[in-house]
């Protein structure tokens, strides 16, 4: 089933992040050099991804907001294909970026209805986005991104911990891998999925390690606010974001330098009974 845009839509459009491949291009590219090129069939300016609800967006944005210099153009979010294919929308978004996005599913049907073979099976699952402690990519001695490592909420993981060093999600890098087996010529980025959610960058591992203090603690305080009359009572430690997902998303910017905007959302497991 597609649903018609709703609140999530809303929210997650007035924010923006740096994904898998473009952890290595658009952290690494300021304007205004260009990444590197594409075939014509792909493009930056379209993503496959996962966006979390916006029930536990406020510690991820409010992070992000202080830390991430790609707030303002990518939502906060895990990229299961980037670069994805050119204008997988019709044609909706304006020279701004901006577009009436809260009507109707945009994504171009040949698209969609791929996307939904891909997805029809796999049911929705439950992530845990921890922040004890958060992941770090060194890139350099001066330039370090920390993100939420995305694994299970029973944190079963995959077995081959050499192939998966982050420990990710299974259900989450099953999904992955039937939506690259559909789109196989999304290939401009040949490194093995490492599913993460980056929230922000540092200036080197000491700068990391301080930040990374930050979203633990920042996560903490957000999940002891929440659970204030809760039967849930929360740890001491527990820094773990719980995320129901239950839906591919994509989005879709107007040029490499412009803000994404959803452009349409289809539901897991659509076609169980």
């Amino acid at each position: 089933m597609i649903r018609e845009f709703s609140k999530l839509d809303a929210e997650a459009n007035k924010f923006c992040q740096h994904p898998p491949f473009a952890a290595s291009l658009e952290s690494s590219y300021s304007a205004p050099m260009p990444p590197p090129s594409l075939p014509s069939h792909l493009s930056y300016k379209s993503s496959l991804v996962l966006i979390p609800t916006t029930a536990i967006q406020e510690p991820i944005q409010s992070i992000r907001r202080k830390h991430d210099i790609q707030f303002h153009r990518w939502p906060p979010h895990i990229n299961l294909i980037y670069p994805f294919l050119s204008s997988p929308s019709s044609n909706a978004l304006g020279t701004d970026g901006e577009t009436a996005l809260q009507t109707s599913n945009l994504v171009e049907f040949p698209v969609l209805s791929r996307i939904r073979k891909a997805t029809r099976d796999i049911p929705p699952f439950t992530l845990r986005l921890s922040a004890n402690p958060p992941g770090t990519f060194l890139h350099s001695k001066r330039n370090a991104t920390v993100w939420l490592r995305p694994v299970d909420k029973n944190n079963v993981t995959t077995p081959d911990h050499k192939a998966n060093p982050a420990g990710a999600s299974a259900a989450l890098l099953q999904l992955q891998t039937a939506l690259q087996t559909e789109f196989s010529e999304c290939n401009a980025d040949t490194r093995p999925f490492n599913p993460h959610l980056s929230i922000g960058q540092a200036s080197g591992a000491k700068a990391a390690e301080s930040l990374a203090e930050e979203v633990r603690s920042t996560v903490e305080d957000f999940l002891a606010r929440e659970s204030k009359g809760s039967k849930d009572a929360i740890r001491p430690g527990d820094a773990d974001l719980m995320w129901h997902v239950d839906r591919v998303i994509v989005i879709e910017r107007s040029g490499y330098h412009n803000p994404f905007r959803i452009v349409g959302d289809i539901e897991l497991g659509w076609g169980k009974p």
